[in-house]
């Protein structure tokens, strides 16, 4: 199976004409390279990161992403000509953007969730209210002064801020607009006519054995992706499998399907108002340190937590555990 990296090996003399789903893919991933703690360097070239490894902290598979990048005719000279990083705890909000010039054209990414409890916070959340990362992500994109053709993309969260950034867009910006790419980010709560209005410019590339993907609403057609994990590690793009200039189609899991439809059934049958009080109690639960770990989860746990959780209803307290059943099974 080929992946990331070999496609930077076999395109690395090929000048970019117009971008790929690869090229987004990498670019998405870039995304979580911590640009945050070098802000005064912007702008700078792909090349010019390897001089700043200590300073933004990679692990390994970055490491060897932002070195292959740097040495390659291909992304060596694109630059970093804009990025703004949020961390608000009181606002429960972790975002970053990061704008990429590659001469013609612009590529806007979004990060998805960083290592940072605030950042799962705001990822729970989005079961019951627009978030702060969306209405940010969006005025990211109304703010960027160019004229150029842009592109917008993310992994996880960061494609979901993608999608909302280009939905709701104004008129001039959405114009410019070429193309969303989604990597295995969630839909919405609910579908408007400025989703239907942008839904062709959008791509979504899910893994096999998908879960994030699965989460909320999204009606528009996705690629499944071949990767060579499986459950939650799947979600890593790395794993991910490429032929050529684009990724592996594969054929979804009937868990993840199974999965997506529990989602739904809770969205469409628990008030928004009890939304918010089985998130508030997950996250309690959480930061007492009784969950600690997703592939720690027992049913017996689950059970008892979901009995727990105060002001839902019987009926209420079913739909959560046929999901988190679901869950678990696209988990392992």
């Amino acid at each position: 199976m080929k992946n990331i990296y070999d496609y930077i090996l076999n395109y690395q003399n090929k000048e970019i004409d117009e971008i790929t789903p690869v090229d987004a893919m990498i670019f998405a991933r870039i995304s979580y390279i911590h640009f945050e703690n070098i802000l005064d360097k912007i702008p700078l070239k792909l090349s010019e990161l390897v001089f700043y490894l200590d300073a933004i902290k990679t692990n390994a598979k970055d490491k060897k992403l932002i070195e292959m990048l740097s040495s390659t005719k291909r992304f060596q000279n694109i630059e970093v000509i804009r990025c703004q990083n949020i961390l608000d705890n009181k606002k429960e909000e972790q975002f970053l953007a990061i704008t990429l010039s590659l001469g013609k054209t612009l590529f806007i990414a979004f990060r998805g969730t960083s290592k940072n409890i605030i950042g799962y916070k705001e990822d729970l959340n989005m079961s019951f209210m627009t978030i702060p990362s969306q209405l940010d992500a969006l005025k990211y994109v109304n703010e960027e002064k160019s004229i150029k053709p842009i592109y917008l993309g993310g992994h996880s969260k960061g494609g979901n801020l993608a999608m909302y950034a280009g939905i709701h867009a104004n008129v001039i910006k959405s114009k410019l607009i070429k193309r969303i790419y989604n990597f295995d980010g969630p839909g919405f709560l609910e579908l408007d006519n400025k989703f239907y209005k942008m839904k062709k410019k959008i791509v979504n590339y899910y893994p096999e054995s998908d879960i994030v993907g699965m989460l909320m609403k999204n009606d528009n057609e996705f690629i499944p992706v071949v990767s060579d994990k499986k459950g939650i590690e799947a979600h890593n793009m790395y794993h991910w499998s490429i032929i050529n200039d684009d990724l592996e189609f594969g054929e979804i899991k009937e868990n993840s399907l199974q999965f997506h439809d529990a989602c739904i059934s809770l969205i469409d049958n628990i008030s928004i108002t009890k939304r918010k009080i089985i998130i508030d109690y997950i996250f309690e639960l959480v930061m007492q340190g009784e969950i600690k770990g997703l592939k720690e989860l027992k049913i017996e746990d689950i059970k008892k937590y979901i009995n727990n959780v105060p002001k839902i209803d019987k009926d209420d307290k079913e739909l959560l555990m046929q999901f988190m059943k679901n869950f678990l099974k696209c988990l392992i």
